[in-house]
């Protein structure tokens, strides 16, 4: 089915379709079957019976508290629909993909993911190595990877990305997800609104590299992220259709991924890699971790500070190479990783001749790109306030635990490492990146 990208925020019109787009041609959907809805769960019967035939062998996967919410209803509706169903509970993340790999039989057709994020990012990758569809089923909406076509692996302390094919299905119990803790709607909000950012640095990221920039792309997630401010009312009341609005969304944006699966605004700008250090960070000095999309939606916060500040200064310009031996040491110093393995990781260091065109097109767009962070800035205080609602603790879990000095190093290792060449990379190259800092 093709229709058109700028016409439709109706999550059931993505299932299958292709997107005409004026810039791209067509973005397409995998993923052909998208139900949300009071007891959904139902539905996973009907959908095996509809792909497998009526019978077959299928692997339910789950950590333990989502298969106690939701992968034991998925082996009750199987089973009575006379499927032979193979179950297990992920006990953790170093193990979990041998785990899943030596439950998959030689007559296993279709596995189903009815775990978190990580749970399902194994499954992914794990069905793909052994050909088998996969089926998500989601048992909160505090992830956005769930129907992407990669799984972030941990490897070193850093979630690397393996391609694999996109789940063919997706099902939202509203009944489980609705029943899920408050922090974990929280982080879903916090997860779209910190989408304003990595919109951002695609933009810039296209005019000073020519990296892939689609607006068609830009116009969904403000969609999505506009939708969410409409109904600020709404969270903060805890109304139930809130949660189905905030699934629905965290959807688009998982499926976003596979209809742009090289740009920044889908795989994520600054806000993320913030986000992917702070949980490391927390972890490893033993200071607890919530969810991801609080991480990112703090980060969208004080990265949008920092944009504003450097985009506000006229004067700013691009100076020499930054010294990239005396990063790496502070970076090994913090990772534990050997120099010269930390040193394959640094990204977006330029040669003298890029340097001077980057410094050219950055004096020629600052004033636009200025304007840019100011709505953007003003999007994220409207969301901060609604988000104290939904969750006490207002996304500021890190703030109990880090001081001015860890924001420093996380945002130092997000710039690094960043892939592409995001604003906060700029600021890093630039030698501005510590003068800014809070």
């Amino acid at each position: 089915m093709e229709i058109n990208i700028a016409n439709t925020l109706n999550i059931s019109r993505f299932a299958g379709a292709a997107f005409r787009c004026d810039t791209c041609g067509t973005h397409n959907v995998v993923t052909r079957e998208i139900t949300v809805g009071a007891d959904a769960s139902a539905h996973i019967a009907g959908f095996a019976v509809q792909h497998l035939g009526g019978s077959g062998r299928v692997l339910v996967a789950a950590g333990r508290r989502s298969f106690d919410a939701l992968g034991s209803k998925a082996v009750r509706f199987l089973t009575e629909a006379g499927f032979t169903v193979d179950t297990l509970v992920v006990t953790g993340r170093d193990t979990a993909l041998t785990e899943i790999t030596a439950a998959l039989k030689d007559d296993t057709r279709l596995v189903i993911s009815a775990g978190g994020g990580a749970v399902a990012d194994y499954v992914k990758l794990a069905a793909h190595k052994a050909g088998l569809p996969v089926v998500i089923m989601m048992p909160t909406p505090s992830s956005d990877n769930y129907l992407a076509p990669y799984s972030y692996i941990e490897r070193e302390g850093f979630w690397e990305r393996a391609e694999v094919a996109p789940p063919i299905a997706v099902i939202a119990d509203l009944d489980v997800i609705g029943a899920a803790p408050t922090s974990h709607h929280a982080a879903a909000y916090g997860l779209i609104m910190s989408k304003i950012i990595a919109v951002f640095d695609s933009y810039f990221s296209n005019l000073m590299r020519g990296t892939p920039h689609c607006e068609r792309i830009a116009d969904l997630i403000y969609a999505s992220v506009g939708s969410c401010v409409e109904a600020n009312a709404g969270f903060v009341r805890h109304e139930r259709k809130s949660v189905g609005l905030i699934t629905e969304n965290v959807i688009r944006m998982s499926l976003l991924k596979q209809m742009a699966p090289g740009q920044i605004m889908t795989q994520g700008g600054a806000e993320t890699h913030f986000a992917v250090f702070a949980e490391r960070y927390m972890t490893e000095n033993k200071r607890g971790c919530r969810m991801f999309g609080e991480h990112a939606f703090l980060g969208a916060q004080i990265v949008s500070g920092l944009y504003k500040l450097m985009l506000k200064d006229a004067g700013a310009d691009i100076f020499p190479p930054p010294d990239i031996l005396a990063r790496a040491e502070r970076f090994s110093e913090v990772t534990g990783l050997q120099e010269h393995r930390v040193l394959a990781r640094y990204a977006g260091v330029p040669d003298g001749e890029l340097y001077a065109v980057t410094a050219y097109k950055y004096r020629e767009y600052r004033a636009e790109l200025y304007q840019r962070i100011l709505r953007s800035e003003k999007i994220i205080a409207e969301a901060v306030r609604t988000f104290r609602h939904i969750y006490s603790d207002a996304g500021y879990w890190c703030r109990k635990y880090l001081t001015d000095g860890d924001y420093r190093t996380i945002l130092a290792l997000a710039a690094d490492t960043h892939p592409e060449y995001t604003l906060l990379m700029h600021m890093r190259n630039a030698g501005y990146l510590e003068q800014y800092l809070p």
